[in-house]
């Protein structure tokens, strides 16, 4: 009955009742009133042929857009098309100026479409949400018109349309999948990502949705935003079972942890052979050699473990690596044969680490031979000359080389400042393993060490771009000398002005100094280059904190965590400066 009551009200309020002016008008107002009352009271007990009768007599009497509505109800009941979309015409025709008629008859034609499949009936729903919007400026009806344009795959009006929504309207999570489909078809790597993020922080309970959006991040190449609908997806599907998609996300966006901790909880009982790489891979990226090396045998060594094909040179390239970073030379020269006995000839970069496994024992006539192989494989020529010469006058330095760079690629900072220090002593000071043993010493937090080495390099190499630049963040990054860092920097990004890394050091800087606009213009520059860089991210949010925008600074140091900043602890106490006053 109170249904009744604000449905009649609104029609009074829209007819312009009063209870003066001419008695006719009122005698047919009342009479219309008395009809509308009717057929509505009959409508709401589903008895919408019935009721048509007296909405006909009610509108003959006094014209009402809600009797118009209400025809078009009874006659969408009783599944008649025709009639339903006669009297949502009537409406928008006697009342041009009233979005909600343009918004009911978008919304009709919209539910036909599941129906009748037919890019013409798309097109009238657009054309009649965008005049409901026109009317009502409700930025909601957006939603509806970027699903029309998904639909008629009308890329470049979604991007438009959502680039023009104000920021409070574009968390919707349709409006967003639909946009993110847009900018991955046009390549628009960026905005992509900025989509993605604000999906991957949504309660998203949509497995269809999901499974898209895993697919989308996944090929892209975010694959965070993949592992975080993964987990989403897990939380929908009580027998969720693509837990290999799940691994393989959280291992390419570098969460070994989480890696070892899901497998453990869920595939250690039922491995499979990709769940086993990604497992044994992570325990190399947290220097666990040992049980990585276990891991990757298993995969390997067991008949019933069947590889993709396109991921088998990648796990026994892995493998053969670890073996590697273990000292097991003899055993890594021997995987590389077997690969050859498995899979016919071996491909370049196998051959490489069979190379670099013989000279690492002192084989040069092994290593010469495998060269020798090299040599005809590659298309890299200048690079194989540098080594060959290096083979030639320096094979020592050359083996040290390759272990300083294979601990370096694992995190082992300890393991790779040992190699680099013998490439020092050996190459008397090239600026390239100068370079390596610095940004070691700086990851070890060797401060006294790191200066030193510094020193050396920008006196030996005072117009290196890379020399300055790292020079320039060191100081800064440890409080030493931030005016010489200043100077550094600027120098360095005036050699390359397109290096996000170099223009990130520069905003860094510049934000140290106070200087908050020119900090602005270098991170952002930095981030739109490589926005899944955790210290670009955390650089951008303590620019936004001293410019007050907490909500962004606190938005940017979240990415700095999820995307995999060292020091999470340190990122963590940021969020404190916000919450504890």
């Amino acid at each position: 009955m109170k249904k009744c009551f604000i449905i009649m009200l609104s029609f009074l309020l829209l007819s312009g009742f009063s209870f003066g002016g001419n008695n006719n008008d009122k005698n047919l107002l009342e009479k219309s009133l008395k009809e509308y009352t009717r057929g509505v009271l009959l409508s709401g007990r589903g008895e919408c042929e019935k009721a048509i009768p007296y909405f006909e007599k009610a509108l003959s009497y006094h014209k009402n857009i809600y009797i118009y509505f209400e025809l078009a109800d009874c006659y969408r009941s009783l599944s008649e098309m025709e009639k339903t979309i006669e009297y949502l015409e009537l409406a928008t025709k006697e009342y041009p100026d009233n979005p909600e008629g343009f918004l009911r008859l978008g919304d009709y034609y919209s539910d036909l479409v599941n129906v009748l499949k037919s890019p013409e009936i798309v097109k009238k729903a657009l054309k009649n949400y965008r005049k409901a919007f026109e009317l009502s400026k409700n930025y909601e009806i957006y939603y509806a018109i970027i699903e029309q344009e998904f639909l008629l795959q009308d890329y470049d009006s979604i991007i438009k349309d959502y680039e023009n929504l104000p920021d409070s309207y574009k968390n919707d999570f349709y409006t967003l999948f639909y946009t993110s489909m847009a900018y991955s078809t046009k390549q628009e790597s960026f905005k992509l990502f900025e989509t993605l993020k604000r999906l991957s922080r949504l309660n998203i309970n949509n497995p269809r949705i999901l499974q898209e959006l895993v697919t989308l991040s996944f090929k892209n190449g975010f694959y965070l935003f993949s592992y975080k609908f993964c987990l989403n997806l897990r939380r929908v599907y009580r027998d969720f079972n693509d837990w290999d998609r799940l691994l393989l996300s959280a291992l390419l966006s570098g969460k070994y942890n989480d890696v070892v901790t899901v497998f453990n909880k869920y595939r250690q009982k039922k491995p499979t052979p990709i769940s086993l790489y990604c497992v044994a891979t992570s325990y190399a990226y947290l220097n666990d050699y040992g049980r990585a090396k276990e891991y990757f045998k298993k995969v390997l060594k067991d008949k019933n473990m069947k590889l993709p094909g396109n991921l088998q040179q990648d796990v026994y390239l892995d493998y053969i690596r670890v073996l590697m970073a273990m000292k097991e030379y003899n055993e890594a020269y021997k995987e590389t044969l077997n690969y050859e006995k498995l899979y016919g000839l071996s491909p370049i970069d196998i051959v490489k680490e069979r190379f670099e496994s013989l000279l690492v024992q002192g084989d040069l006539k092994g290593a010469n031979k495998a060269f020798y192989i090299l040599k005809m494989l590659s298309k890299n020529k200048d690079s194989l000359k540098k080594i060959e010469n290096l083979l030639n006058k320096n094979p020592k330095l050359l083996a040290y080389d390759y272990l300083s760079a294979l601990y370096y690629s694992f995190g082992d900072y300890k393991n790779s400042a040992i190699y680099y220090e013998k490439c020092v002593k050996l190459s008397k000071d090239d600026k390239f393993y100068l370079s390596g043993l610095a940004l070691c010493y700086q990851n070890l937090g060797k401060v006294k060490k790191t200066l030193k080495l510094y020193k050396k390099l920008y006196e030996k190499f005072p117009e290196d771009a890379t020399v300055l630049n790292n020079y320039a963040y060191f100081l800064a990054d440890c409080n030493i000398d931030n005016k010489k860092a200043l100077e550094l920097s600027k120098k360095a990004v005036e050699k390359k002005p397109e290096l996000a890394s170099y223009r990130d050091t520069l905003g860094y800087i510049y934000l140290k100094n106070g200087d908050i606009a020119k900090a602005e213009e270098n991170l952002l520059f930095a981030y739109k280059k490589t926005p899944l860089n955790p210290d670009i991210c955390l650089h951008m949010g303590d620019l936004y904190f001293k410019k007050g925008d907490f909500d962004k600074a606190k938005e940017y140091w979240q990415d700095a965590i999820d995307f995999g900043i060292s020091n999470v602890k340190e990122v963590k106490n940021r969020f404190n400066l916000i919450t504890s006053d």
